[in-house]
């Protein structure tokens, strides 16, 4: 195996891997979306970070949604590959966090505290994702975690939220993602 991918890493992957199948075969129908957390490992490497990173936002882009206004998915695909390849330049990258921060910045009081009021998940995904490509090793890492919860994270009254039977879809791509790096990393 390479340096960037451990055999803690595979044992990572395998147990994700077996959370997937107990759902698709109705063994469990319910995991604490805590069970995600193996993601911050997994992104230690700078490269696996920033593939994934590409891979989660490319999985956000072919979703139906609205971006903010002046902000097209071409343009933020053009965005995250420039930041991918040439992580020094982020300037243009910080102006697209700041515009998708903007676009939901509606905040309520609910009792003594004030919550952010999430109109479009996926524009959240997209901010936690630029977050993590922008942010140092040791917070990076997070975002991305952050990222894939919100990603695959669903809520159905029968099982209530987490991991559950309607994750299984968004799970299973985010699964195929790693076992594709692992095959790539130990060739």
């Amino acid at each position: 195996m390479s340096k960037e991918f451990s055999k803690d890493d595979s044992k990572r992957i395998r147990k994700l891997e077996t959370s997937l199948k107990l759902l698709k075969n109705g063994t469990k129908t319910y995991f604490s979306i805590t069970k995600l957390t193996s993601i911050k490992s997994l992104c230690n490497n700078q490269e696996a970070l920033r593939k994934y990173c590409m891979f989660l936002s490319t999985q956000v882009l072919k979703q139906p949604g609205k971006l903010p206004i002046r902000t097209t998915k071409k343009r933020v695909t053009l965005i995250f590959g420039e930041l991918i390849f040439d992580p020094i330049n982020t300037e243009e990258a910080q102006g697209l966090l700041r515009t998708l921060e903007r676009s939901q910045n509606e905040v309520r009081k609910v009792g003594w505290n004030s919550v952010r009021i999430i109109n479009s998940n996926e524009i959240l995904i997209l901010e936690y994702l630029l977050k993590a490509l922008l942010s140092s090793e040791g917070i990076a890492q997070t975002y991305a975690y952050d990222a894939t919860r919100t990603f695959v994270e669903t809520y159905n009254p029968k099982y209530g939220t987490g991991l559950i039977v309607d994750s299984i879809y968004m799970f299973e791509k985010v699964i195929r993602f790693w076992q594709k790096y692992e095959r790539d990393a130990c060739k």
